[in-house]
């Protein structure tokens, strides 16, 4: 029976983790939705990067779809034949909408990148696993490891 496996990502160097996991667990079938929430509150209304918000929305579905081509390229050689993949941007609380991306799902994938006390979760990860009804893997992520690979400090929304 094939699965339908729901990965939340950002555009951190975390996300790539979490869908390179997503897609050499996948089987010959399974479908992995790559799902990206974006909110304009996380930018200060003078930072505010687009112009409108169809810019924003473009913004992320590339990011996203950009994403998506590096995991499957980096692990092609361990990928299972006839995975299908698609990418689902969405506007709003991330929270709301993973939790929404995730009903029907097989199997939900999410980054965890640690605040403060080792092994605490992240805010969005703690408040989306305490309510979704499917099995959920956390990728651990790690914010020194983060900050190497991009040069500067992400606001990380997982």
């Amino acid at each position: 029976m094939a699965r339908r496996i729901v990965v939340a990502i950002n555009e951190s160097p975390l996300s790539l983790s979490v869908l390179r996991w997503a897609l050499t667990d996948a089987r010959t079938g399974d479908e992995v939705d790559a799902v990206l929430v974006w909110n304009l509150a996380r930018f200060g209304v003078l930072e505010n990067p687009f112009a409108n918000l169809d810019d924003a929305a473009r913004h992320h579905a590339e990011a996203a779809r950009r994403l998506l081509a590096r995991a499957e390229a980096e692990v092609a050689g361990d990928m299972a034949d006839g995975v299908r993949t698609r990418v689902d941007v969405r506007h709003g609380d991330p929270v709301q909408e993973i939790r929404r991306a995730a009903e029907g799902a097989t199997l939900l994938v999410l980054g965890n990148r640690p605040h403060g006390t080792i092994g605490r979760l992240g805010s969005v990860a703690a408040d989306v696993i305490s309510s979704v009804h499917c099995p959920t893997v956390l990728v651990p992520g790690s914010p020194s490891r983060d900050h190497e690979a991009t040069g500067k400090h992400q606001d990380i929304q997982l």
